[in-house]
């Protein structure tokens, strides 16, 4: 029995990313509020520290911009590089710019991160 392979170019590369970006986007932040609030419990019972809230919610914004920022340019590039793909397979598909919105949309909530961690630390120095 005889079986040929062929790579085919028609196919979607990007099936159903947005969804796991989402995914991934809440893991993120329900780790890192796991982990804020084991810190927040140790310095509470155990060291007894008063720690600022406004350093760890910076980093959390850090961490966020970084990540909406370069998904955002990934999602672009892979969709650039699909529809190039669907272009020369066989079969003349419509280009499909759904995830060139989403990618779009993506860098700038990063650069509102960007933008809310600047003036977060604006507002910590005018308060010292």
């Amino acid at each position: 029995m005889k079986t040929t392979e062929t790579f085919n170019l028609s196919s979607n590369i990007l099936n159903n990313y947005s969804l796991l970006f989402v995914k991934l986007v809440i893991t993120v932040i329900l780790i890192y509020t796991i982990i804020l609030i084991i810190n927040f419990l140790k310095d509470k019972f155990i060291n007894k520290v008063d720690n600022s809230q406004k350093v760890e919610i910076n980093v959390l914004l850090i961490l966020l911009n970084k990540l909406f920022f370069i998904s955002g340019f990934g999602f672009i590039i892979g969709n650039v590089l699909n529809v190039l793909f669907l272009e020369m397979g066989r079969k003349r598909l419509p280009a499909n710019w759904d995830y060139l919105t989403f990618g779009v949309i993506l860098i700038f909530v990063g650069l509102s991160f960007k933008a809310a961690n600047k003036a977060l630390k604006k507002e910590s120095i005018s308060a010292e």
